[in-house]
């Protein structure tokens, strides 16, 4: 029969230093919003969201705690699947900006604790207000010395008729520990590190890269950017339609970080053409990012690449390359007017890019120049 203490639930993550860089900061809170996602669609033991608190989560379940299995369970499945997401952005990002390849590094806790508490209602908000709801945001200061835990407070041991020192999991054993806080005195409680659940992390599927053909289409340049900023502008969605004047309407998932496998679909010149991102191997210190369409007339398939590399003075050397596979005699045949017809969509876009660069403190392109007279690259979608 279920308790009628209630249940005080707090996931939080941590990990991400402090950013500077505009271009971090928000790839960390796209990096975070995609993780709370997760916990909060691992829900199973029916809890209530009262809010979100930055890089936490802050669940309840009034006059209803549930006991200690359907508790760890919920805490190994959120922590699992938590530390899946991360392995799986580790395996199909595409930035290397510090939040990006710090990712790996973010670690996940648990605060569960017991009491009442009663609620205040402004508006139409309706949120659990108490001493207790209090004591369990201040349990996230303590002195457990690792990062991957779940600290259960002494009240809610008390409400399951257990001691704190009792084994719950077989693979979680608890550790007796207390803190003193000013305003609340000693608060004792017992914390199970997390660590072993490691071993249930799956490892993503392998991502194939792509061929690339022995007679690309090419276009270089040298850009007065940094890669990093240069980068952003190329893989970023939200900048897409500043920039190429072709694109009627262009649709992808908003705030989701754009990696191996993420796809959109644009109406280009009055085309529907699917686009989906992916990778292929251009040698150690380039930055890649391609994408892929099968819907082409003629072709199998079509990749584009931008090929990113430092250059001196703070200058990014840029190499576009169109990847373009024939489906049969007739694609073969048309290969050279398709060449041509994209040469100029590319030129179009290229020359667009530019003058909304200008007036970007950040991206300056300049200095545009063919590598061959002859050579274009497949427009973006």
């Amino acid at each position: 029969m279920p308790s009628s203490k209630s249940l005080i639930f707090l996931p939080d993550i941590s990990g991400f230093t402090e950013f500077v860089n505009q271009t971090e900061l928000e790839h960390s809170q796209h990096i975070i919003a995609e993780l709370l996602e997760i916990l909060i669609d691992a829900n199973e033991i029916d809890m209530t969201l009262a809010e979100i608190e930055g890089d936490a989560l802050f669940y309840y379940k009034h006059q209803d705690l549930p006991g200690p299995e359907a508790l760890l369970k919920q805490i190994r499945k959120m922590y699992i699947l938590f530390h899946n997401h991360l392995r799986m952005y580790e395996k199909r990002r595409i930035c290397n900006c510090g939040a990006c390849t710090g990712a790996m590094n973010l670690t996940l806790k648990f605060i569960v604790h017991s009491g009442d508490f009663n609620f205040i209602s402004v508006k139409d908000s309706r949120k659990p207000f108490g001493k207790d709801i209090i004591l369990a945001h201040r349990l996230m200061k303590n002195n457990v010395p690792i990062d991957d835990y779940a600290l259960i407070s002494e009240e809610v041991y008390k409400a399951w008729g257990i001691d704190k020192g009792d084994l719950i999991d077989e693979e979680l054993p608890p550790v007796l520990d207390s803190y003193t806080y000013k305003d609340a005195g000693k608060v004792d409680f017992s914390y199970l590190s997390l660590q072993p659940l490691r071993g249930y992390i799956a490892d993503p599927p392998e991502i194939l890269l792509e061929d690339q053909t022995e007679n690309p289409i090419v276009l270089e340049t040298d850009i007065d950017s940094p890669r990093q900023e240069l980068f952003e502008l190329i893989t970023n969605f939200d900048y897409r339609l500043t920039y190429n004047n072709e694109l009627d309407e262009l649709d992808y998932e908003e705030g989701k970080m754009n990696r191996i496998g993420t796809k959109h679909s644009c109406v280009l010149n009055g085309q529907f053409i699917e686009f989906e991102t992916v990778q292929s191997d251009f040698g150690e210190g380039k930055w890649v990012y391609g994408e892929k369409t099968v819907e082409v007339p003629f072709m199998k398939d079509a990749t584009n690449y931008f090929i990113l590399e430092e250059a001196e003075e703070g200058k990014t050397h840029v190499r576009f390359e169109a990847h373009l596979k024939p489906k049969n005699f007739l694609g073969k045949l048309l290969s050279p007017l398709i060449r041509i017809k994209l040469k100029k969509s590319m030129r179009d876009l290229l020359s667009n890019l530019k003058e909304v660069a200008k007036d970007n403190p950040v991206l300056k392109l300049e200095g545009l120049t063919e590598a061959e007279s002859t050579d274009t690259m497949l427009a973006v979608g």
